[in-house]
């Protein structure tokens, strides 16, 4: 199958409401809406909170005003910072069955204590069955203690997909940087309108490389196992 890569961008948003959120809100509220501001008509938005335990606050939708409504009540959960689960249940309802879809996971978390109860080794396995699905994870940390299981698990799933991972020391920062993301996403989906996306099944048990090339002259051709986001 070969088509247009502008497929409606899917996004599963996992936002940290933990404890460490509490004093933050008056920033996240508000870069959570920056973020959607920025996306690209239609995006569908999947949002889950990991503060305690994950949460799905969202089911997939592209009504901007739900989103906008549940961003302005958005709210700390207290205790710890759930992330290995709600990346995992994240991908798991709102990614999984996402066809003719552009699947992007955005976690936005800081560095404070862990909750959930899903164990690192788990994880792992997880970032290897993502890794073939073509979905792209980027991610956003506040570090308020440095190092917390947030930092691990956002660098590696961004780095497992080929996303972006940032830190921020102050939560100040945090609605430019979504705003900046949001963006980048928009401007990725408008430059896929002259790129194709490529599937292929093969009854082979070995990883063997497909080689395309194009016969007009004059074109330059670049081959990405994702779609990219500069």
């Amino acid at each position: 199958h070969a088509a247009l890569a502008n497929d409606t961008i899917r996004i599963a948003l996992i936002v940290d409401s933990s404890e460490n959120v509490s004093q933050l809100l008056n920033m996240f509220r508000p870069g959570l809406q920056s973020f959607l501001d920025a996306l690209p008509e239609p995006t569908e938005v999947g949002v889950m909170t990991i503060g305690r335990q994950a949460r799905m606050r969202i089911q997939p939708t592209a009504d901007r005003k739900k989103l906008s409504d549940a961003f302005k009540g958005f709210f700390s959960d207290g205790g710890g910072t759930a992330a290995l689960d709600g990346v995992i249940e994240g991908y798991d309802r709102i990614l999984k069955k996402a066809e003719n879809r552009w699947p992007i996971l955005v976690l936005v978390t800081t560095d404070g204590a862990a909750a959930g109860s899903t164990r690192e080794d788990e994880f792992e396995r997880f970032l290897n069955l993502l890794q073939p699905t073509g979905i792209v994870a980027h991610a956003i940390v506040v570090s308020l203690r440095g190092n917390g299981m947030g930092t691990v698990v956002a660098m590696d799933l961004s780095q497992a997909t080929g996303g972006t991972y940032q830190v921020i020391a102050s939560a100040t920062a945090l609605p430019d940087r979504l705003k900046a993301l949001g963006q980048r996403l928009a401007s990725a989906h408008q430059q896929a309108a002259s790129q194709y996306r490529i599937e292929y099944l093969s009854e082979s048990k070995d990883a063997r490389n497909v080689e395309v090339g194009i016969e007009r002259p004059g074109l330059r051709l670049s081959v990405s196992e994702r779609r990219v986001v500069k």
